[in-house]
């Protein structure tokens, strides 16, 4: 199994406003994109892929 760590974004590479990051949770379908830092180097991050069969209900631990 291979892990890779990164934040979640929107589409365009922008970390993601929080009504995104409340639809996430384990079983959310995501693809990866990178974000540039400088030239030849970038950030891998997540964002939710929408052509993705989403679960109806992901787990999460419980938000305020």
């Amino acid at each position: 199994a291979l892990r890779v760590i990164g934040n979640l974004c929107t589409p365009d590479g922008q970390l993601a406003p929080p009504d995104i990051v409340k639809r996430v949770g384990v079983g959310t379908r995501v693809r990866m994109v990178f974000s540039d830092v400088s030239d030849g180097l970038a950030l891998p991050q997540w964002t939710i892929d929408e052509e993705a069969t989403q679960p109806i209900k992901v787990w999460r631990y419980a938000q305020e």
